[in-house]
């Protein structure tokens, strides 16, 4: 096979081994989780769901959802607001010191997380005026704006700046522009970040891990514990739960906006 067909079809190949590599792991994880012994095996010799029914009976999982639901919960919302107004100011205004800033919202992106959750550590110790919760969420904040900030600026930089000029003309002032022209515009961007923003913060360990205590432990920080201390595949049951609720708000996310759009606005 030689030419234009056979190049694409190799390339075809090429693409299909490097997903089945990355997917690999989390295929092995969701058909262990179905395996009937009382311990965790690949592949399974027999097959059953009672370790899905094991995981709601996990000694401290309710108590280390319901903290990682509280600071996602949280989190996101204040990551919104802040990585739209700051999208806006780095994508429509020129001022000193925006390569600064820009550097500065990004950089939780390319610093290795350990750094930051060790900075962060030094940071709220050397303050010490706020609670484990309280210093979760703000580090939880740090680590997901720069997604929200990413995916609006990307979306405000596809948007029709003569329609602004037209609402200006018309006499509307700067928060009238905002309200009917750019959100209706950046929606669907701004919902897409929202889903990253819930997921990253959701699923952080790095950084929990060093700000976390007894009474704020989150739910990778519970698993990794489970998987100290058992050796059945609850927790391969509980791993599988989650990743179908990522799938799930990721599908969520390509319906509402659109494969294509998410992939441009999260920088693909």
């Amino acid at each position: 096979m030689s030419g234009p067909a056979g190049r694409l079809f190799l390339l075809k190949l090429l693409v299909a081994a490097i997903l089945l590599f990355i997917l690999s792991p989390l295929i092995v994880v969701i058909i262990s989780s179905f395996g009937a012994a009382s311990f965790l095996y690949f592949p399974p010799s027999s097959y059953s769901i009672r370790w899905y029914h094991e995981v709601f009976e996990l000694d401290g999982l309710g108590d280390a959802l319901g903290n990682s639901l509280l600071i996602s919960g949280i989190a996101t919302p204040l990551s919104i607001v802040l990585g739209t107004t700051s999208a806006l100011a780095l994508a429509r205004y020129k001022f000193a010191g925006k390569s600064a800033l820009t550097a500065m919202l990004l950089s939780p992106l390319v610093v290795p997380a350990i750094v930051v959750g060790i900075a962060m550590l030094q940071f709220f110790r050397s303050i010490d005026s706020l609670s484990t919760l309280q210093a979760m969420i703000i580090a939880h904040v740090a680590i997901t704006l720069p997604y929200m900030v990413r995916t609006v600026v990307a979306s405000l930089e596809m948007e029709d700046e003569s329609m602004l000029e037209a609402a200006r003309m018309l006499g509307a002032n700067a928060f009238q522009s905002f309200v009917f022209i750019t959100l209706p515009t950046i929606r669907s961007s701004v919902f897409t970040g929202a889903i990253f923003v819930f997921i990253i913060s959701f699923d952080n360990y790095a950084i929990s891990m060093f700000l976390s205590d007894a009474s704020t432990t989150t739910l990778p920080i519970k698993m990794l514990e489970f998987i100290e201390s058992r050796t059945d595949p609850a927790v391969a049951a509980l791993s599988s739960l989650l990743i179908i609720f990522s799938v799930a708000l990721l599908c969520i996310s390509t319906w509402a906006v659109g494969l294509k759009r998410v992939a441009r606005m999260s920088g693909g």
